[in-house]
C-alpha cells in the first residue's frame, strides 16, 4: 500500500509573523507605547489599533497579550515560551480570546462577552479580549458594550483592532487609547523581505523587491503574500529576475509606459493606440496598467514642481532622472490636469463593461485635446479687463477676450453719457 505524506505549507505570512514588539516592521511607535505601559504598569484597559490592513494590529494585539499574561511578566519581552506564551502563539489560549467582529456583531453576542468578563481568568494571571474589525459591530452592540468599557473589572483588557476607526461610534472611542498604525515606507518593506529571503534561502533582484514594495502599497502583509507568488513562479527560487517579478505582478515595463505617456505629451494619438494595443496584447492586465498610467502621470507632476529627489519613494536615481527629462516637455499645470481627467477614466473602470474601449477613449482624450484653462484663470483675466476698462477711456478692454456681439459692450467708466445711462 503507498503511504502518501500530506504537505503543508505554511504562508511566508504566517511562518516569520513577529513575536515580540522588536520584530515588527515599521511601528516602533506602536511597540515603545505599549512596551512602556506595561514596564510602568500604566496598562489602559481599553486600546484601539487603527489602521491599514496587513499593518500588524492582531500581531500587535497578540504580543502586548502574552506580555500581559506571560509567567515572566507581565513584560514587555514575552518570552514565547512559557505555557502562557504558547498558548497565545497556537491560539488556544482560555484566557486571551480573538473575536471576529464581522461575524460576532449583534447585541446577544455582546451580552454574551459582558457576563463573560465578570469571570475570573482560570490559568492565566489577566484576561485579554482582541475583537478583530470592531466597526463592524452594530450600532446597537457597541452601546451594549458601553458600560463594561467604562468600568471594567479589573482582571480584563479589551484591545480593538479596525481598518475602518472612523466607522466606531465616538463613545467607544472617548473610552479607549487609540493607536495609529503607519504604512511601511518602501525602504522599510524592502529591507524586510530581504531579511525574509535571507531565511528562506532565496532571492530576488533589487527591481523586482521594488516592485513587490510598491505593489503591496505600504502593507507588510501584501508584500509577503506577493514575494510568495514571485517564489512559486520562478523558475529558479534562488535567482528571481526582475521581469519575472513583473510578469507576477501583471506590471508593465516603466519604460513602456514612459513612451506611452510621452506620446500623450507629444499629442499623437496613432503611437498611443498602438503602443497602448501592444501593452494589451502583451497580457497586462487593465486595472494595473491604468494605475501604472496614473501613477506615471502623478511622478511626472512631482517631477516638473519638486525639486527634491526624496519625494519619489523607491525610485532610483536613473528613474527620477528619466521622469524629470519627460516632465520638462510639458508644463505643471498640464501634468496636473492630464492627471485629474485620467483618473475620472479609472474611478470608472471597476464597474465597466468594455474597460478597453473606455481606456482607449480616455487616453485618445489626452493625445487630441488641448489642455483646460483653469476657471481661476480665467475669472482673474475677466477681473484684468474690468480693471483695465476704467483706464482706457474711449478704448476697448485688454487681455485677450472680446464679449459676443451686443454683449460686452464699454465699461461704465469710459463717458459720463454712458455711465449715467449704466446708473439710471
Amino acid at each position: 500500500m503507498l503511504l502518501t505524506k500530506s504537505v503543508s505549507y505554511v504562508v511566508l505570512a504566517r511562518k516569520h509573523r513577529p513575536l515580540v514588539f522588536d520584530d515588527m516592521v515599521g511601528q516602533e511607535h506602536v511597540g515603545r507605547t505599549l512596551g512602556n505601559a506595561i514596564r510602568q504598569d500604566r496598562v489602559h484597559h481599553a486600546y484601539l489599533f487603527a489602521g491599514a490592513r496587513g499593518l500588524g494590529k492582531t500581531t500587535t494585539a497578540r504580543i502586548f497579550a502574552k506580555g500581559l499574561v506571560c509567567e515572566q511578566g507581565p513584560t514587555a519581552t514575552p518570552c514565547n515560551e512559557c505555557e502562557q506564551c504558547v498558548a497565545v502563539n497556537e491560539s488556544r489560549s482560555v484566557d486571551v480570546m480573538e473575536i471576529d467582529g464581522a461575524s460576532n456583531n449583534s447585541v446577544d453576542n455582546i451580552r454574551n462577552l459582558r457576563e463573560q468578563v465578570h469571570y475570573l481568568p482560570q490559568t492565566a494571571r489577566r484576561k485579554v479580549y482582541i475583537i478583530d474589525e470592531v466597526h463592524m459591530l452594530t450600532t446597537s452592540a457597541f452601546n451594549a458594550l458601553l458600560k463594561t468599557l467604562e468600568e471594567p473589572p479589573e482582571h480584563v483588557n479589551f484591545i480593538f483592532a479596525t481598518t475602518e476607526p472612523q466607522k466606531v461610534i465616538p463613545t467607544i472611542l472617548s473610552r479607549v487609547s487609540r493607536l495609529d498604525f503607519r504604512r511601511v515606507s518602501p525602504e522599510e518593506a524592502i529591507a524586510h523581505l530581504e531579511n525574509i529571503l535571507q531565511k528562506e534561502e532565496r532571492s530576488v533582484d533589487m527591481g523586482g523587491l521594488r516592485l513587490i514594495a510598491r505593489a503591496a502599497g505600504g502593507s507588510v502583509r501584501d508584500s509577503l503574500t506577493l514575494l510568495d507568488q514571485v517564489i512559486a513562479f520562478a523558475d529558479d527560487p534562488t535567482n528571481i529576475t526582475e521581469e519575472e517579478t513583473r510578469r507576477v505582478l501583471g506590471q508593465a515595463d516603466r519604460a513602456r509606459i514612459s513612451d506611452l505617456v510621452g506620446a500623450i505629451l507629444t499629442h499623437d494619438p496613432d503611437a498611443v493606440m498602438a503602443q497602448f494595443d501592444e501593452l494589451v496584447t502583451a497580457g497586462h492586465d487593465l486595472t494595473v496598467l491604468s494605475l501604472q498610467l496614473l501613477e506615471h502621470m502623478r511622478d511626472l507632476t512631482l517631477a516638473a514642481v519638486c525639486k527634491s529627489n526624496a519625494v519619489f519613494k523607491g525610485a532610483t536615481e536613473a528613474e527620477v532622472g528619466t521622469l524629470r527629462d519627460q516632465a520638462g516637455k510639458a508644463d505643471p499645470v498640464t501634468l496636473s490636469q492630464m492627471f485629474d481627467r485620467f483618473s475620472r477614466v479609472v474611478d470608472r473602470l471597476p464597474t465597466s463593461r468594455v474597460q478597453r474601449m473606455l481606456l482607449e477613449m480616455g487616453l485618445l482624450d489626452l493625445a487630441h485635446d488641448e489642455p483646460l484653462v483653469p476657471l481661476e484663470d480665467i475669472v482673474a483675466r475677466l477681473e484684468s479687463m474690468k480693471g483695465g476698462g476704467g483706464g482706457n477711456p474711449g478704448g476697448g478692454g485688454g487681455g485677450g477676450f472680446s464679449g459676443p456681439p451686443g454683449r460686452g459692450g464699454p465699461s461704465r467708466g469710459q463717458g459720463p453719457g454712458q455711465g449715467r445711462r449704466a446708473d439710471s
